[in-house]
């Protein structure tokens, strides 16, 4: 065991140490890590779409494509809408949302900058529920609300199948 915490010892935050231990539990164990789908820096694979839940689109390209987001928050708002109500991810984290716009080539820098823009719309589509560490880069955690939900189906062609 000291040996393990020595090697992790020089590792320089939580994300780096928990990627390390998750790839040694898959190595070693197989799928049996003892990793949660709450453990935010877990990535797990998201369920399976359904056209109800993705209103009438197979997937978070098909659907952002549909929506035709104009502006960064727009695009940010699909991404969340996507995580929280079909994948059912909750809460929702700015990596993953932004994983999900880079598979589409729209990737977003400096995204926490775009959630406090959507954070003083009014109402406010999403909220800030944590933050973890102290510094301006810690992990923050979201939840898109009723007002946000309501934007999104809102929007041009979104809610079209």
């Amino acid at each position: 065991m000291s040996a393990v915490a020595g090697a992790l010892e020089p590792l320089d935050d939580q994300d780096a140490v928990r990627r390390v231990l998750t790839w040694a539990g898959q190595h070693f164990l197989g799928s049996a890590t003892g990793a949660t789908a709450e453990d935010p820096g877990v990535e797990t694979p998201p369920p399976e779409a359904t056209s109800a839940a993705a209103h009438g689109h197979e997937t978070f390209a098909e659907f952002f494509n549909a929506a035709s987001p104009a502006t960064l928050e727009d695009k940010v708002l699909i991404a969340a809408y996507w995580a929280q109500e079909v994948e059912k991810r909750e809460p929702l984290f700015a990596r993953h949302l932004n994983n999900l716009l880079n598979d589409l080539g729209e990737k977003i820098d400096r995204i926490t900058d775009v959630f406090d823009a959507l954070k003083e719309r009014k109402p406010a589509p999403v909220v800030r529920l944590r933050k973890s560490g102290e510094s301006r880069q810690a992990r923050k955690s979201y939840k898109m609300i009723e007002a946000g939900t309501r934007a999104v189906k809102e929007m041009p062609s979104s809610n079209e199948g």
